[in-house]
This record gives structure tokens, sequence and C-alpha cells, in this order.
């Protein structure tokens, strides 16, 4: 059908664009690694998790028309999709808080330091997002059944005691591991782009310095298409473009990995 063709190239855009963006942030020598380099490689595994041990049984189980991999793997599809989701989300969000930190606290506080260009800082905050993810995705291991659902045939299904329970799990989960993290991300995106664009409009109104772009030319060290704008700013198009790449795409890959929670939400409770 259309729908698991749609999935299954979707499947194979993921996994040759997050291999790609891994490979790409690699550093070129251990030493040197940066705080974003870190930040994307961490978001590239997190998409993998989902491209792998997600994506790919869900569309060979559409594909079958019956989910046959068991129920052991079932409990690991359902680990892994909250997982991956959660920790893709999170790195998100740090990284926005760090180009907002970056591009806006530069330009309107002169320059000031930036927080999160810290290895140190980056890495407790990524082993926290980690242990938040596993905290609301390990408990669907053992909360799992494989059955058939209406007549249907076998699926894998979430489990919960009662509907009470899973009220306040998607309560909770929504609320942190969702829209806290997603209003800090669309909060940090949209400040990104008016701080670069009002900045950019200052200063092509001004223009350049008459007087320095005179001694530059006499001095024969003038360019082409150089000029006087702060390097954050004259590369604001290229930062807003890597930023809503990267924000429309991650959540075009969250988007396939909650695929399975919305096709499979016939939930089994026990009595």
């Amino acid at each position: 059908s259309f729908l698991i063709n749609n999935l299954g190239l979707m499947f194979i855009a993921g996994i040759i664009g997050n291999n790609w963006l891994a490979i790409c942030s690699l550093p070129k020598q251990r030493s040197s690694i940066r705080t974003n380099e870190v930040l994307f490689i961490n978001l590239a595994i997190s998409n993998l998790i989902t491209n792998y041990l997600v994506d790919l049984p869900d569309t060979i189980a559409d594909f079958a028309g019956r989910w046959f991999l068991g129920e052991t793997f079932c409990g690991v599809f359902r680990v892994c999709a909250d997982l991956s989701e959660t920790s893709s989300i999170f790195t998100t969000f740090f990284i926005s808080a760090f180009w907002y930190q970056k591009l806006v606290g530069s330009l309107k506080r002169g320059g000031a330091p930036v927080q999160l260009d810290s290895l140190r800082l980056v890495g407790c905050l990524l082993a926290g997002s980690w242990t938040v993810a596993a905290v609301f995705s390990v408990p669907h291991f053992f909360f799992v059944e494989v059955e058939g659902g209406n007549g249907s045939e076998d699926d894998c299904l979430d489990v919960f005691p009662n509907a009470i329970a899973q009220q306040a799990y998607d309560i909770t989960y929504l609320t942190v591991a969702n829209a806290l993290p997603l209003a800090g991300i669309v909060f940090a995106s949209v400040q990104i782009v008016v701080t670069l664009s009002q900045n950019r409009r200052r200063i092509q109104s001004h223009g350049p310095d008459p007087k320095r772009q005179t001694l530059r030319e006499e001095s024969g060290t003038v360019e082409s298409g150089s000029d006087d704008r702060p390097s954050c700013v004259a590369s604001a198009p290229r930062f807003i473009f890597i930023f809503l790449f990267f924000f429309f795409g991650n959540f075009a890959c969250l988007s396939v990995s909650t695929k399975p929670l919305l096709d499979h939400r016939d939930l089994v409770f026990v009595r």
C-alpha cells in the first residue's frame, strides 16, 4: 500500500541521513571535539535507534500483516520507541539552547560566554536525558503482550494495569518528555530567527563605513563580498537554514517513531 511504501522510503532516508549526520559530526582529531559535534552525534544515535529498532521491525510487520517477532522483541520494540523519541527531543532542545546562547547571547550581550559550550556540562545533560528516557521507556518491556485485537492478526500491544495507570503515565510523559522541551525548542528557534533577522536588517540599513571602506581599498585588503558584519550575523542565513532543517527533520523522524504507538493504540487492561 501507499502507507507502507512511504514508511519504507522514510526508513531508507532516515538511515542515510542520520549516518551522514553522525559521520560529518565526527571530529578529525580526538582532542578537537566540540560541544555541537557531541550534540549532533547524540542526536544521530537517538534517531538511528529509531531507524533500526523501531521503523525497521514495524515496516516488516506491516508487510507481513501481523506481529511475528515474538513477545520479547515486542518489549524491546516498545522500549526503543520511547527511548529514542525522548532522547531525540531532549537533544534537539539542548541544540536549540546551545545556539540560542551562542547567537542571541553574543548579539544581545556583546559576546557573552556560552554556558553550554562545555563538554562536561553537556555530558551531564545528555546523561540526564538518557536517564529520563530510560525511566519512561524501560517499564514498557514488562508491560506488553502480543495478541490479536478485535479479531485482527497478532499485534504488539501495551498493557496497563488499569485506565488510571494509563492516564497517569500519558500525562506525565507528555508533560515532562514532550511539552516542556518542545516549548523550549520553539521559543529558542523563534528567538534565533527573529534576533538574527533584526540584526541583519539593522546592519544593512546602516551600510559600511565609507572612510573605513576607502582605507581598506587603498591598502588592498578588501576581498570580494566582504563586509563589516559580525561573523555570526554574516552567516545568519546559513544558521537559520541548518537550524530549521534539523528542527523539522527531527520532528519528521519522530513522527515515524511514534507511528507504531498511534497504530497500535488498542491497549489491553489487566483486571
